[in-house]
């Protein structure tokens, strides 16, 4: 089923995700890496399932190493662009206020 994500909703989400990280209550946060084996078919990944004995149990055993992410760890960034040869660029303009 398609769905519609609008740019109104991706800022909505930074904005919560980021206000996360300075809520009163005792939440710990962290961001890991892990899966360093390349995937059996690596153009197709496989769906994750909804199964915590396979999925995050999996997380867990892959994990190379992990952060305690803090609120001043966490900021708002630009949209990444891949650069590509012979492309000319325009500076970037902060357009959104708030």
């Amino acid at each position: 089923m398609p769905s519609t994500i609008t740019r109104n909703l991706r800022i909505h989400n930074a904005k919560q995700f980021k206000e996360a990280f300075s809520e009163a209550n005792d939440t710990k946060m962290y961001v890991f890496i892990g899966k360093s084996a390349e995937w059996a078919n690596a153009s197709n990944p496989p769906t994750p399932a909804d199964d915590v004995q396979t999925t995050e149990f999996d997380i867990y055993r892959t994990m190379i190493a992990a952060k305690k992410v803090s609120q001043s760890d966490v900021s708002f960034v630009v949209p990444r662009i891949n650069w590509a040869n012979n492309t000319t660029y325009a500076e970037f303009q902060n357009k959104h206020t708030g």
